[in-house]
Order: structure tokens, then C-alpha cells, then sequence
């Protein structure tokens, strides 16, 4: 897009012609609400931040030190604003990593919703058989089995940042799960063991 900006200061101008895409609108702006940056003022116009900026005078890039004045920017001047491709590329790199955070996220939500119904299978029979109740020892294999494969499907999650974390947390819950339904097994085993009677 090509726009021109049009700052004016008292009777001067400053025409600053800004390639982004494809289209062209205009704009006219005081040239002394431009106090300090440049740059700054053509955030709010243009969206691209300051570091994504390349400001062209006179065919000569502007450092972010150098004031409009110094570089001998005068009335009716033309500036010409590019934005910066390499700033675009860590953008989309930047957006590639947020994306694959957020599947990650979605992935180990995924887990945790089975693993939450597991759990509440595991918390009723841990009631069970802490009561003396003896129960089906196929049972206890079986829910450490569907649980071992929530454990498998978090490890081919490729997670980073957030996302990490939360499998770590969710991995953890997994293996406290695994161990409870462990004791429930010996002490299934050998029902005398919960009351303290060996």
C-alpha cells in the first residue's frame, strides 16, 4: 500500500510516502504534534512498530537518533517509509511459535480432560477399597493402562513456553495417579495391610 502523509508546519509540508502493500490512501497531519519521533506518530497510521520502520531521505536511511531537522528534512520534503522485511520474517516466526504453543495447549487439554475422568475413576475405587472392599485386580490394571497411554500420547506433544509446563504439571498427575492405583494393588492384595494387621 502507498500512502502519503502530509504533516504541515505553519506553511510548511513534509510529504511522507509509506510502501506497504498495494493501495494508496492520504493523510494530513501538523507537523508539531511530530515533537520527538517520527516514527512514533506513524505507529498510530501505519500499524508497524519502530523497529519495523525504515525511514528513507534523500536516498539515505535516518538513524532513530537523528532528528528530522538534522537529516534536513524542510517543507515539502519527501520522506519515504518502508517497513523493514526482516522485522516481518521474526513476526511470522514469532506467530509460528505462538501457534504451536497454542496446539500444544489444545493437545494437552485434550489429555487432561481423559485423565480427569480417570482420575475420578481411581478416587472412587481408591474409597472402595480403603473401606476393605476387595476389587477385581483387572480393573486396576486396566485404568493403569488407559492411563500409561495418556502418559504416551503427552510425550509426543512438542511443547514449549506454557505449554511445557502444563504437560510437566499434567505428566505429574498422570504418574501420582499410576502410583495410587500401585498401592490400591498391594493393599488389594493383602486386605489386613490397610488395617495395620500383617
Amino acid at each position: 500500500m502507498l500512502v502519503f502523509l502530509v504533516f504541515t508546519l505553519k506553511r510548511l509540508k513534509l510529504i511522507i510516502v509509506i510502501t506497504i502493500h498495494s493501495s494508496v490512501s492520504g493523510k494530513i497531519l501538523n507537523l508539531a504534534q511530530i515533537e520527538g519521533d517520527l516514527k512514533k506518530v506513524l505507529v498510530q497510521e501505519t500499524g508497524l512498530e519502530p523497529k519495523e520502520q525504515r525511514l528513507l531521505f534523500q536516498g539515505k536511511e535516518k538513524d532513530d537518533e537523528e532528528s528530522l531537522h538534522m537529516v534536513g528534512v524542510k517543507g515539502m520534503s519527501k520522506v519515504v517509509l518502508l517497513d523493514n522485511p526482516a522485522s516481518k520474517e521474526r513476526k511470522l516466526e514469532e506467530m509460528k511459535r505462538n501457534q504451536s504453543v497454542l496446539k500444544a495447549c489444545e493437545e494437552v487439554a485434550k489429555v487432561r480432560a481423559e485423565v480427569v475422568q480417570l482420575s475420578d475413576k481411581v478416587n472412587a475405587l481408591e474409597g472402595i477399597v480403603h473401606g476393605g472392599t476387595k476389587v477385581d485386580e483387572k480393573e486396576l490394571l486396566g485404568l493403569t493402562e488407559l492411563l500409561m497411554v495418556q502418559l504416551l500420547q503427552l510425550d509426543t506433544i512438542e511443547a514449549n513456553g506454557v505449554a511445557k509446563v502444563q504437560r510437566r504439571a499434567e505428566v505429574h498427575r498422570v504418574q501420582r495417579l499410576v502410583d495410587t492405583l500401585d498401592n490400591m494393588k498391594a493393599r488389594n492384595s493383602n486386605p489386613f495391610r490397610s488395617s495395620g494387621k500383617l
